[in-house]
């Protein structure tokens, strides 16, 4: 069994939301009778053949960065220290889980391979590693009102429709539980395996509007958003429109380029960098 066996019990077919029955090496549908396998400590919402066309879809940067996520460690720090971004927004949501039970069921919807936390449970289209379930996050396989926090983070601008996603994290969460995610404003198209959104401060209260309240701060600053825009200038510049070499420049400018990033350790502190801040952070509460 994964780690939180107790999930099983709030699990519904995502399909016709009924309850599942728990037969040898898969769960099965009690109204619609689908069968959705257990394998390798983890629940497959998604069939294999589903899962490759998804992954066929990346081109070889995508591709890369998904060998590279195999290796947890590896892609844990070259983020922490090469990427463009740096994000102060995670500080909140390390505060905000300090105040929730011992036994309160979270997701991080979108998750990769991060392990935050072995409470919580990990949803992703990929079967990487600390995974839990591998399903679509618009149709999630969870009970109404049975949920008390979901973590997203900088997943909702891969979605061609992320405000359906918003509404299963509404309705999945229990009263009084909180949705707390992180979406650009200020950053380049980055295809994971495609990029569809970006939103304001004005549209991201529009986009989780059914929820009771929604407060919003800068998670990553205008000095993340000026390398992100930087590196992305001076890999076509320098590219002769070839895309290997534009692909290469990107990521040769943005490990030159990423100390610039710490600036926002202090512009993040200043009320009008919201206007090109890179991303935002929000805490919608149900």
């Amino acid at each position: 069994m994964y780690k939180n066996a107790k999930i099983e019990k709030i699990l519904v077919c995502p399909k016709c939301q009924s309850k599942l029955s728990d037969e040898k090496g898969y769960l099965k549908c009690r109204q619609c009778h689908k069968h959705y396998i257990k394998e390798n400590n983890k629940i497959f919402f998604l069939s294999k053949k589903e899962i490759q066309q998804i992954t066929n879809k990346q081109d070889w940067l995508g591709r890369l960065k998904d060998r590279i996520k195999n290796n947890v460690f590896l892609y844990y720090w070259l983020v922490i220290i090469f990427s463009p971004v740096i994000s102060l927004g995670i500080k909140k949501w390390q505060r905000l889980s300090k105040s929730l039970h011992r036994q309160a069921n979270i997701l991080n919807l979108g998750s990769g391979p991060h392990g935050i936390d072995e409470k919580i449970i990990n949803i992703d289209i990929s079967p990487y590693k600390n995974v839990d379930i591998v399903a679509d996050i618009s149709k999630l396989p969870f009970r109404k009102n049975s949920i008390d926090a979901v973590l997203s983070i900088a997943v909702l601008e891969h979605l061609s429709n992320p405000e359906k996603v918003v509404a299963e994290m509404h309705r999945v969460l229990a009263p009084g539980g909180f949705a707390y995610c992180i979406v650009p404003f200020m950053y380049g198209f980055h295809s994971s395996p495609n990029d569809f959104s970006r939103w304001t401060e004005p549209g991201v209260r529009i986009l989780f509007g059914q929820f009771r309240s929604c407060e919003i701060g800068i998670a990553s600053g205008p000095s993340s958003a000026l390398i992100a825009m930087a590196a992305e200038f001076l890999a076509c510049l320098f590219s002769f429109n070839i895309l290997f070499l534009y692909k290469f420049f990107w990521i040769l400018f943005t490990i030159i380029l990423f100390p610039i990033k710490y600036l926002d350790l202090l512009l993040n502190q200043y009320g009008y960098s919201k206007n090109i801040a890179c991303t935002f952070y929000l805490i919608a509460r149900k």
